[in-house]
């Protein structure tokens, strides 16, 4: 044979693979398909309530947008402070009510050098 012939297999030997691999599988199972995922239950009164007071609750706490990329590193003489400095901020989404989590800084600062190096952040 040359390496490009491929190896016949008499049918009756692939015959009896398949009929061993269905042998083994229950005649009630052949054909069903199990689910891979359980469907959601229908929430119930109890679940529904508990879900709009976590809601509520949350619709109370301060809400702030992402941080913005960092400033250029750069040198503010009115800011009081010697070094350079790079500033980040993020916006106020929503203030906090009563009963609510606070805001945390909405603003940070780190100083660097005209050379890039970041040496810490200051809130």
């Amino acid at each position: 044979k040359s390496s490009n012939e491929e190896e016949k297999v008499e049918p009756s030997v692939m015959d009896a693979a398949a009929k061993t691999a269905k042998a083994d599988v229950p005649d009630e199972a052949k054909g069903k398909v199990e689910p891979m995922v359980e469907p959601l239950k229908t929430p119930t009164d109890d679940d529904l309530q508990r879900l709009n007071e976590s809601l509520s609750e949350a619709a109370k706490d301060c809400l702030l947008s992402e941080w913005t990329d960092w400033s250029g590193c750069k040198h503010d003489k009115s800011s009081g402070v010697k070094a350079s400095r790079e500033r980040r901020q993020r916006d106020l989404l929503q203030p906090q009510l009563e009963g609510g989590k606070p805001c945390n800084s909405t603003e940070q600062y780190r100083t660097c050098s005209d050379d890039g190096m970041i040496a810490r952040v200051l809130h």
